[in-house]
């Protein structure tokens, strides 16, 4: 009896987890596409005035990692502060020494910037298909 409740709970904390997760993903996904779909006219007009395709991917790329840093800087002392926080209510119920789970943090590290760098592939590929010229034209919605 003891051990279907543990699987239970299990079960259901791995799902909200995955569901934070796609959440997460999806508002990543969607604020990276309308920050790119917002500067349209900025970039036709980088381009306008010579920028070549290298320098406008390399741009485009170094703003990727700078997402993924500033992310990363807001979300690993958060999360440790969180997880010491979780440790010291629960230290006199187990016996334990504080460490930090390291694989998972090198993970989440790798995830994050994957997570990014996919978002930016997605929304370059729309906006590479955009015309200089009626770009230009174009007003901001």
């Amino acid at each position: 009896m003891n051990h279907t409740i543990v699987q239970h709970v299990k079960s259901s904390l791995w799902l909200s987890i995955t569901l934070i997760t796609l959440i997460s993903i999806a508002n990543i996904l969607n604020t990276i596409s309308t920050s790119i779909a917002l500067r349209k006219r900025e970039f036709a007009m980088l381009k306008s005035m010579g920028m070549i395709p290298k320098s406008f991917n390399k741009m485009i790329y170094f703003e990727s990692v700078f997402y993924g840093i500033k992310a990363l800087a807001y979300g690993l002392p958060i999360s440790g502060i969180i997880m010491y926080g979780i440790y010291f209510t629960n230290q006199n119920a187990f016996s334990y020494a504080f460490e930090l789970p390291w694989t998972e943090i090198i993970a989440a590290i790798i995830g994050v910037f994957i997570i990014v760098a996919m978002a930016m592939a997605y929304s370059m590929s729309k906006v590479k298909k955009n015309n200089i010229i009626e770009t230009l034209k174009q007003e901001n919605m």
